[in-house]
């Protein structure tokens, strides 16, 4: 790894910079007022609260950080910043962005004490999050995309206490099948929190969460969802009875649900697989039904399109 120093006298007509597998001094480096893209990709960087980075780059549009260690308590504060990819490669005391002109972002990170956004005009937020002691996302009313990717569902019940403007969800945990622990999340709750979403996606882990709610008796059905039209489910079977229930209360509460598409894991046996998916096209023909298969770290299979 090489041990860079970054305090360029010429910086002022850098306009993008990217720096890979590198220790990075930042003492005495200059202000690069015209730089407006910095990727800093697998790099120890000697500035723990990204103070630095703050002030000497103060016009950054875009902003990739993966893999970047060295961090304790990093805090982006970038007035201009538009697009950001954060990938934490250790466990910080606490994430800050602060950004009010942020339009995407991406952030992958840990278990830090706490996750504080402020960025009110982010349309578009992909968050994989383990887990953290305190989550604090200030008003959202741009965010239309939203792809979670966390611990478990129910710890993030209150992190996004009502995000009406999302309309595409694609939701999963981490544990994948793997039981929740300390309860499951209902899919009224989903509702509750994001009551005008138009596309639903719920990878094995999520929909394996919402199904084991409803199995125990969790799921009261009291929301009716009219915006939904679109559902993707990644289906866990445990109990096919269940299953279908399942998926028949969802059809009952989501009128103007159009597009359904279910995929079964590699492993079911196929005549198993192909009577689900018999039975649940026959509960809704109002619906365009298609079908397929998932497996772990690959691209899943579609095999049909019913109508």
């Amino acid at each position: 790894m090489k041990y860079v120093e970054i305090g360029m006298h010429r910086s002022q007509r850098l306009y993008e910079l990217e720096v890979k597998n590198a220790w990075l001094s930042v003492e005495g480096v200059s202000t690069m007022s015209s730089l407006t893209c910095l990727t800093l990709e697998f790099v120890r960087i000697d500035d723990e609260n990204l103070s630095t980075l703050n002030d000497c780059c103060p016009c950054l549009e875009i902003l990739n950080l993966i893999g970047v260690g060295g961090l304790k308590e990093p805090r982006i504060y970038l007035q201009y910043l538009k697009r950001c990819w954060w990938t934490v490669s250790n466990v910080p005391l606490s994430l800050t962005i602060v950004a009010p002109k942020l339009i995407k972002l991406k952030l992958q990170c840990v278990k830090p004490r706490s996750l504080l956004l402020e960025t009110p005009l982010l349309s578009d937020f992909h968050l994989t999050l383990d887990m953290a002691g305190t989550i604090s996302i200030g008003e959202l009313p741009s965010l239309k995309t939203l792809r979670l990717k966390v611990g478990y569902i129910h710890y993030f019940n209150n992190a996004f206490p009502c995000a009406k403007a999302v309309k595409e969800l694609i939701l999963d945990t981490l544990n994948k099948t793997e039981k929740a622990k300390g309860g499951n999340s209902n899919i009224d709750i989903l509702f509750d929190v994001f009551p005008n979403m138009s596309s639903l996606s719920l990878g094995p882990g999520a929909y394996s969460e919402m199904e084991a709610a409803f199995g125990s008796g969790e799921f009261v059905g009291r929301i009716v969802m009219e915006g939904l039209k679109s559902l993707t489910a990644y289906l866990v079977i445990r109990d096919i009875n269940v299953t279908l229930s399942f998926i028949s209360n969802i059809l009952n509460k989501c009128h103007n649900l159009s597009a359904v598409s279910l995929l079964t894991h590699h492993e079911l046996d196929s005549t198993i697989a192909n009577n689900i998916i018999t039975r649940c096209m026959a509960l809704c023909f109002r619906v365009r039904w298609k079908w397929g298969i998932w497996k772990e770290g690959c691209k899943d299979d579609w095999l049909s399109v019913g109508h």
